[in-house]
């Protein structure tokens, strides 16, 4: 467990952690945030977005962090986060058109 949390305090931004723990693997993504005038996200330098899925699938839940980093550096809110998450588990997509994903493995949900 030492090791682990090493790798992720090592880990760059933007570098997906991932682990697994019993039958359950946990996707992380720490993102920096840029201090951008206007930004949504004021007073923060850094956060990190984790996702937890029975299957693995490494680049598809890097993508997934991303568009879900991207909705909270956007709106500001966890709330945002959540909204992604249910379209994307939901309909398939995110609310970005560029952005699709197919959450259907094998007939089971993510």
């Amino acid at each position: 467990v030492l090791e682990r949390s090493q790798q992720l305090m090592l880990a760059k931004s933007s570098d997906l952690v991932y682990t697994r723990n019993s039958n359950l693997w946990i996707y992380l993504l720490p993102v920096a945030v840029s201090s951008k005038k206007g930004s949504a996200l004021i007073g923060i330098k850094s956060f990190t977005i984790a996702v937890a899925s029975k299957h693995f699938y490494p680049e598809k839940f890097r993508g997934m962090c991303q568009v879900l980093a991207e909705a909270y550096m956007n709106g500001g809110t966890p709330v945002r986060i959540m909204e992604a998450y249910l379209s994307i588990f939901t309909v398939g997509k995110s609310g970005q058109p560029a952005q699709s994903f197919r959450v259907r493995f094998c007939g089971k949900g993510l």
